[in-house]
């Protein structure tokens, strides 16, 4: 249970804005959250996000639907014409004439999928005036974001044009990255909901030029948590294959000549490997995927990453062997089997 732990408290960073106000005691733990437990008045005022005047895109991954159960990316299914992944997004803009959103495939979902009946057609604009209350970006689109805006947990509950939402909203942003990151949380039935009210909703939001086009090739090392240790291999990682090289060694060679094996079919959950080009989405790195195996059967694994460096190559790729676990009430849960992580050693591979 120890190297468990230990994994979880090196995704706190990463986790401690989605688990809300639950927190593993530990010193790592306790270190990881240190900055922003010491943030100063000046640091709360301070405006760290201009979004004004930029393209944006806000993508969302449906978590669970409303009855609570748990939606996972099929991966059986992705080629089907008539199957939609639980993804959505949308393309928009402030600016003084208000809200302007750009066709896209829209943030409606039927149940874990995505609905393209809600998909945006055309280009349409309005006033940003109701929203300029709110906490988030849209509140302080116009005069600049804060920490205060953009990050923090609170509970809403109101009428949304007869749609009644009930539900928290924990906010973490990142400004090297300029990435905002949302979870939305449904809080159950009230006087107005009759339904379980259990949706969960991870989004991400980030200029257009970023988050879209994160190259994962080069030498990865995956380490891997274990009852009685950790283990380590070392990956040759580019769109055409993944190759093994050395193992049991922190260190991994940049050399090419040292990664000879192709291990490519140990990887299926890496479904972003179909993409026609050699560049991966930010929600692809942060989906739970399912697929049906031969030999071990039903398979789920959830990914998680968080960008770091320029070009949001940086982070450290979660990898989490996962099983469903299903309670009276219908809703669903995923239990953790196995984790490992990926970290990228090498960006330049040497040919000699």
């Amino acid at each position: 249970m120890s190297m468990i732990i230990t994994i979880l408290c090196s995704r706190l960073k990463f986790t401690q804005f989605l688990m809300g106000l639950l927190c593993l005691v530990s010193l790592s733990c306790l270190a990881s959250g240190t900055q922003n437990g010491t943030a100063t008045v000046q640091d709360v005022a301070e405006v760290i996000f201009h979004p004004q005047g930029q393209r944006l895109i806000n993508t969302m991954i449906q978590k669970r639907d409303w009855h609570g159960r748990v939606c996972l990316h099929d991966l059986d299914r992705q080629f089907h014409p008539d199957y939609q992944p639980p993804i959505g997004r949308i393309i928009f803009s402030i600016d003084n004439d208000g809200l302007t959103e750009y066709p896209s495939p829209g943030d409606y979902f039927q149940n874990c999928h995505l609905d393209i009946k809600g998909a945006i057609t055309s280009q349409s604009t309005e006033p940003l005036q109701p929203f300029v209350d709110r906490q988030g970006l849209l509140g302080c689109a116009l005069t600049g974001c804060t920490n205060n805006d953009l990050s923090g947990f609170y509970v809403e509950d109101h009428d949304d044009e007869g749609d009644w939402k009930y539900r928290t909203i924990a906010l973490s942003f990142h400004p090297e990255s300029q990435l905002l990151i949302e979870k939305v949380q449904g809080l159950g039935p009230n006087q107005h909901i009759s339904h379980h009210n259990l949706g969960q909703t991870l989004a991400f939001t980030y200029p257009q030029q970023k988050g879209d086009r994160i190259n994962l090739s080069g030498i990865w090392r995956q380490t891997f948590y274990q009852q009685n240790g950790i283990e380590y291999r070392c990956l040759l990682i580019s769109p055409n294959a993944i190759k093994l090289g050395p193992q049991h060694q922190p260190n991994c060679p940049a050399q090419i000549n040292d990664y000879r094996e192709d291990i490519s079919a140990q990887f299926p959950a890496m479904w972003w490997r179909n993409n026609p080009e050699p560049y991966v989405q930010l929600a692809q790195l942060n989906t739970s995927v399912t697929w049906y195996d031969a030999e071990q059967g039903r398979q789920i694994v959830s990914w998680e990453y968080l960008p770091a460096g320029e070009r949001w190559d940086q982070g450290i790729l979660y990898r989490l062997q996962q099983q469903k676990i299903r309670a009276q009430d219908g809703s669903e849960t995923l239990q953790l089997l196995h984790a490992s992580e990926f970290t990228k050693q090498h960006h330049e591979i040497k040919t000699k």
